[in-house]
């Protein structure tokens, strides 16, 4: 199960790199700063991001995926 609630998910594994976004290397100044040139350069980049990234949280992350998910954990816990 997938999810932004989840405790213990990293941002790493919210992101599909190359496709909603980049990631980057804790402290990596470099990397960062290339990441911010590179975004700050190309308008249809981060467009395609946007759009892949709402796609994404459409089809994971809205509030009723996430309710009926806490609903299942509820149920889980209850041994419904």
């Amino acid at each position: 199960m997938e999810s932004w609630w989840e405790p213990g998910l990293k941002v790493v594994e919210r992101i599909n790199p190359l496709k909603t976004g980049f990631v980057i290397p804790s402290k990596d100044v470099m990397s960062l700063r290339k990441t911010m040139i590179t975004l700050s350069e190309d308008d249809s980049l981060c467009s395609e991001f946007g759009k892949n990234a709402r796609k994404r949280y459409e089809e994971k992350f809205t509030n009723e995926i996430a309710g009926r998910k806490y609903m299942q954990i509820y149920n889980d816990i209850l041994g419904a």
